[in-house]
Formats: C-alpha cells, sequence, structure tokens
C-alpha cells in the first residue's frame, strides 16, 4: 500500500494502525519483505501491542528473525528503541506545540504521560509547559518512585518541588498484564479460533506476581491503572 501511494522512503519507512485481528491470519515478513525491499520498514499496531518489521529493520535493531510481528513482552523494550530511531523524537516534539495548542482550545487541562522512558527531573524542570502532567510508572521503576515516599497525586520530586500550581505530579502504577484483543493476545478464558493461532493469549505477568506488585504499590500509597 505504502509503495502504490509512491510513499516510500529511501532511508526507512515507518507506520502505525494494522491490528492483526482484522486479518484472517498473523502478516509474515516475507510479505513485508516483498513490498519493501532493503529498505527498513516498521509498522506499529494500533494497539502498540506489535510490531511488524521487514528484515531490513529485524537486522537494523539487531533481532532474530521473525515469521511474523513481534508481539508483547518482547516487543515492548523494542518499541522504546524503534521511538528514539531516525529523527522520530524531534518529529514528535515539532509537532507538539499544535498539540498542547489544540488541547488548551478544547478546554484540556491537563494528561497523564505512561511513557516507559519518562524522566521526573525533565517534567519539573519545563516551567513553560501549559498543562498538568501526571506521570505514571511501570512495575520496573515503582520502587525507585516509593523509596522516595512519592504517593499518588504528590509532587513527582517530593514536597520540596511542589511549586504554587503543583502542576507535575505522581500518577499511577500501570501493569501489562496481559496482551490486547487487537492483536490476538489479550488473555482469555475461551481460546482464539485456530485462524488466529488459537491459544488463551498471552499472560506477561502470573496472577501471584501481579497480586504481589498490586500490594505493594497501594500499600506505598499507589494509584493501579
Amino acid at each position: 500500500m505504502l509503495v502504490g501511494r509512491g510513499q516510500v522512503a529511501t532511508e526507512w519507512v515507518m507506520g502505525f494502525g494494522h491490528r492483526v485481528s482484522w486479518w484472517d491470519r498473523d502478516p509474515t515478513v516475507a510479505e513485508l519483505d516483498a513490498v519493501t525491499g532493503q529498505v527498513p520498514t516498521i509498522l506499529i499496531s494500533g494497539d502498540a501491542h506489535n510490531g511488524w518489521l521487514n528484515s531490513a529493520a529485524l537486522a537494523l535493531f539487531g533481532v532474530s528473525h521473525h515469521e511474523g510481528p513481534v508481539f508483547d513482552a518482547e516487543w515492548f523494550p523494542l518499541y522504546e528503541r524503534v521511538m528514539a530511531f531516525g529523527g522520530w523524537a524531534e518529529m514528535q516534539a515539532a509537532g507538539q506545540a499544535d498539540v498542547l495548542q489544540h488541547c488548551l482550545e478544547l478546554g484540556i487541562v491537563g494528561f497523564r504521560d505512561f511513557s516507559r522512558t519518562a524522566d521526573p527531573a525533565e517534567w519539573v524542570g519545563r516551567e513553560d509547559f501549559p498543562l498538568r502532567v501526571s506521570l505514571g510508572v511501570y512495575p520496573e521503576g515503582m520502587e525507585e518512585r516509593t523509596a522516595l515516599g512519592v504517593r499518588a497525586g504528590d509532587p513527582l520530586l517530593g514536597a520540596a518541588f511542589a511549586g504554587p500550581e503543583l502542576r507535575h505530579v505522581q500518577g499511577p502504577l500501570k501493569v501489562i498484564a496481559d496482551g490486547s484483543i487487537g492483536s490476538y493476545t489479550a488473555f482469555c478464558v475461551d481460546e482464539y479460533p485456530a485462524s488466529a493461532g488459537g491459544g488463551h493469549g498471552l499472560l506477561n505477568v502470573p496472577e501471584p506476581e501481579l497480586e504481589s506488585l498490586l500490594s505493594r504499590a497501594t500499600g506505598a500509597g499507589l494509584d493501579v491503572a
């Protein structure tokens, strides 16, 4: 489709929005190779739970060969690397001003940031940012936050950094416990159809570990998304 529209870049291609649940089977790397050739191509699913990369992109990121998309637990670390690739971060930043202005025009005054690489100190340093920010945290970063004694709604770096408007606050813990229906990886009681690969989906966090995480989070004063 990208080739047909004449939109293939000379260096790399990034796309977003497909859902494997729209098709009767998983797409293959070979099929993507057939239309993209040696141009590194990264297609991010609409639910962000999988990435469909061609062989050139897999090699570029040092990922072992896959027959089809990279899913969930294996995909999320790669997703962060993709977001920092090829000037993508700079392109996002360039469009941010227009998006923020549109938010203000709609009366939106705040949002939650669930990006894995968000830095609390960086947010606190952005005094000119016009919206209130609630910064979420993932399990791998929870101990660092709770060690500071920061609870839900507290200033990100503690009371000394509250500021007069309390615009940067601690958000909830986010646990990606299972996959997504759009990627046929949400953990379900009933099996998926054979055409979708069967099985019950992916359980990223076993139940005992999930219970422990939730207990520790709520005990430390964090909300859970």
